[in-house]
């Protein structure tokens, strides 16, 4: 599926370029992966809860096939999509 096509509660799966990819904690000590995945028609920032790997800052830069299910936190009215 191309990101401008998503819509918050979608699961969908493709190949997606990986960029800043960040492994981080968060506030109750578990880790998460925080990264910018892209395709031809735009850009979205991702988080992966409870996230030990094995995507990892390495992988910056280089395209995987992911499956995802696109949430959105209840302050954001809008998917937070962006176009190159």
């Amino acid at each position: 599926m191309r990101l401008d096509e998503l819509r918050v509660g979608d699961n969908f799966t493709g190949f997606y370029l990986l960029r800043n990819i960040m492994m981080k904690t968060s506030k109750t000590g578990k880790p998460y992966m925080a990264a910018s995945l892209a395709d031809r028609t735009g850009a979205i920032d991702a988080k992966a809860w409870d996230y030990p790997g094995p995507i990892s800052p390495a992988d910056a830069g280089t395209y995987s096939r992911l499956g995802l299910r696109l949430t959105c936190e209840p302050q954001y009215e809008t998917n937070k999509l962006y176009h190159k």
